[in-house]
């Protein structure tokens, strides 16, 4: 779950609100959230000491900056290559693993439906990925397909 608020809004009374919220959601749902997994982000225009105070009062922890939410880049930024980079690295790790194993043409035809190309779907409902990426995860399946070395896709 995400609450965002306004960096105006940063205040003591707002984050007693928020936590008013979270104790109600809790109450109705019978769902508690864990503050010890929780974490808190501020954009650079709330002063430090209120980062630290309110970071404080909820409980949770404060960081610089979320990596990734629901196994996608809370961030993308300027260069959508660089953002999605762990799709081509998890794929590759897994053609790998699959490399060693003896598998007929149908087992490999298999793993490639099944999971390489249903591996970025997620990822793609949410965003819009670079044609660069697409074809260069495309390879690597046709790579695996054709009994081709991956080597060379580490080196990249």
């Amino acid at each position: 779950m995400s609450i965002f608020t306004r960096a105006v809004l940063c205040s003591v009374p707002v984050f007693f609100f928020i936590k008013h919220i979270l104790d109600v959601y809790a109450r109705a749902s019978g769902q508690h959230v864990n503050l010890h997994k929780s974490s808190v982000v501020f954009s650079a225009s709330v002063l430090l000491s209120s980062q630290q105070s309110m970071a404080q009062l909820l409980g949770v922890e404060q960081v610089s900056h979320h990596d990734r939410y629901l196994g996608l880049p809370t961030h993308v930024g300027r260069s959508k290559t660089e953002a999605f980079a762990y799709l081509k690295d998890r794929l590759t790790k897994k053609l790998i693993g699959w490399r060693t194993k003896l598998l007929s043409s149908a087992g490999r035809e298999v793993l490639i439906k099944v999971v390489a190309q249903a591996m970025p779907l997620y990822t793609m409902n949410c965003y819009r990925l670079p044609q660069s990426l697409c074809q260069d995860l495309h390879q690597l399946c046709a790579q695996f397909w054709w009994g081709g070395l991956l080597e060379c896709a580490l080196v990249e």
